[in-house]
Order: C-alpha cells, then sequence, then structure tokens
C-alpha cells in the first residue's frame, strides 16, 4: 500500500482511507445506514490494516457517535496502528445541550481502567435528553454516590495557605466543600483551580474522552456571559 505525509502533520497515512459512516448504523428510526452489523465492521477494520490501510474517517454524528465506538473497539491494542480522522459540530450555548453519546462512568481501555463520575450531571443529562435514569440504572448512580461520599471510604483535606494539590480526572473521584472568605480585602483567600492536558496522557476511548462536546481531551468551553477575569 502506498503512503504519504498527510500535509504539514508528519503523520504518514496510506493513499486510500476507511470511510467509517455506515459503521454507525442507524440513528434513530430513520436516519443513517441499514445492513451493517458491528461484527462485519470491526472485521472491515481488521481487514483493513491487513492491507496496509491506515487511515480511518469518522465523525461523532455518524450514528450519534456509534462509528466512533466501533473504531475504539476494533483498534483496542493497535490503536498506534491507525491514523483517525473524525470532525465534531460546534459547541453550542445551549444550557439543555448533552453529549453527543452516553460517556459511560468506567472505561477500560488500551490496558488501563479510567474512571468520571459526576451523579448530578448523569441525572440532568439524562431528564434533559428526555430519558430520566431509573430502576437499576438509577440504583447505580446513587449507590457510587454514596460510596464515594461515605466517610470510612473518602479523605478529607483543608487547604492550608500555600498548599497545592494535584489529581488525575482519570483516577480519582474528588470533590470540593464551601469556599469560606473574609470581608476584609487584605485577608481574602486566592484559590486557583488549573486544568492540565497531558501531551502523552493515558489512551481514552473515543465515547470515554469526548465527555465535554470540545473534541477528544477537550477542555471546559468558556461561555460568552462568563464572568469578566475568566474569559480569555
Amino acid at each position: 500500500m502506498e503512503c504519504r505525509i498527510l500535509g504539514k502533520t508528519g503523520l504518514k497515512v496510506s493513499t486510500v482511507g476507511v470511510g467509517c459512516w455506515q459503521m454507525g448504523g442507524l440513528a434513530g428510526a430513520d436516519s443513517g445506514w441499514t445492513g451493517t452489523t458491528d461484527e462485519e465492521s470491526i472485521a472491515t477494520i481488521h481487514r483493513a490494516r491487513e492491507l496496509g490501510i491506515n487511515l480511518l474517517d469518522t465523525a461523532e454524528g455518524y450514528g450519534q457517535g456509534h462509528s466512533e465506538e466501533i473504531i475504539g473497539e476494533a483498534t483496542q491494542g493497535i490503536r498506534d496502528d491507525f491514523v483517525i480522522a473524525t470532525k465534531v459540530r460546534p459547541v453550542t450555548d445551549d444550557p439543555d445541550e448533552v453529549t453527543f453519546n452516553k460517556v459511560p462512568v468506567f472505561s477500560y481501555f488500551d490496558g488501563r481502567l479510567s474512571c468520571r463520575f459526576n451523579g448530578k450531571t448523569i441525572l440532568d443529562g439524562q431528564s434533559k435528553a428526555g430519558a430520566p435514569l431509573q430502576g437499576l440504572a438509577l440504583d447505580a448512580v446513587n449507590k457510587v454516590n454514596e460510596l464515594a461520599m461515605d466517610p470510612e471510604l473518602r479523605l478529607d483535606l483543608a487547604f492550608q495557605e500555600g498548599d497545592i494539590q494535584i489529581l488525575n480526572n482519570y483516577l480519582i473521584l474528588h470533590a470540593r466543600g464551601g469556599f469560606e472568605d473574609h470581608l476584609e480585602p487584605e485577608r481574602r483567600r486566592n484559590l486557583l483551580r488549573l486544568w492540565i492536558n497531558l501531551h502523552h496522557g493515558r489512551k481514552l476511548a473515543p465515547e470515554f474522552a469526548n465527555r465535554l462536546n470540545t473534541g477528544p481531551r477537550g477542555g471546559v468551553m468558556i461561555r460568552p456571559d462568563a464572568p469578566e477575569g475568566i474569559r480569555p
């Protein structure tokens, strides 16, 4: 298979790629593709690899993210053999916007287990999507929240002047209590929070990585109505 460098990226890609729209299947009752199965899609990606094809083209809108899910499953253990080109729609300012796909609480990918949990976000998101959690799913969310807040399992820390806390968002469930401050300007506290995206961080499954609708490992989008001093 002939390969070439993709633009100025330095990435070496095959001249023939695999379009993965069909792998998304149906998105709703009458949108998308029929006649495909997940097993066939995965086999297609594996056969492409055997033929020297390493370029996969997809988008979060293909099957409402299902195409990306299939690619994530098909490339487990061989992710470095592929270049995946995906596309995302612009993030809106709609307060009722929900994620493009269901984001799992626990995700095992590339030999590592990652976790992100926010009970309120899960419950609110499902309600906004028109599918409120109930039954076993609701019990599971409530149980994780109960365990996370159990005094015998959690570790409480009281910040003192000069303290620095470093956490991995994919490893440690954490929360912050009320922020106490003083009225006198000279006694006011200054608490800074910084999110760092590691250049060579752990690999994440596509459906897990894009949890904020800002792309894989995308950060929090700053709203136009954010207070002065927060906007860039």
